[in-house]
């Protein structure tokens, strides 16, 4: 919830947050022996460190202002619908490689890893609906 408020509020200091929650979520997950969660997570602690990368350039271009906050974007029609189509491509391929794989809970991990990367990387590079 912390990193959610700090996400929105456009602090970079969320990333070391979320890197915290998924390096611990990883360590559970691997001692588990999860594999689809585990690819989830490597994702996920990568993407911290590449959203620190990105933020930090968007701040360095925008003014500097007192609380050095990334400025959010609103994406158009055309990246709303691109964002729909990119996540109904990785839930077919995450349902097709899970059921492959025996997977277990095909549908489930199909739904919320898509919608998971698919909202990462829109945060990462700074986008609101």
């Amino acid at each position: 919830m912390f990193n959610l408020i700090l996400v929105d509020r456009g602090r970079l200091t969320n990333y070391l947050w979320g890197f915290i929650g998924c390096a611990t979520w990883l360590i559970v997950v691997i001692m588990n022996h999860l594999v689809g969660d585990i690819f989830a997570q490597i994702f996920y602690v990568t993407m911290q460190f590449v959203g620190v990368w990105v933020w930090q350039r968007q701040l360095d271009r925008q003014e500097k202002n007192e609380y050095e906050e990334v400025n959010a974007r609103m994406f158009t029609w055309w990246q709303g619908i691109l964002a729909v189509i990119a996540t109904i491509v990785i839930y077919l391929i995450v349902v097709f490689v899970s059921s492959h794989t025996g997977g277990v809970q095909v549908r489930l991990d199909g739904t919320l890893l898509p919608l998971g990367i698919v909202g990462q990387i829109l945060m990462t590079y700074g986008y609101r609906s």
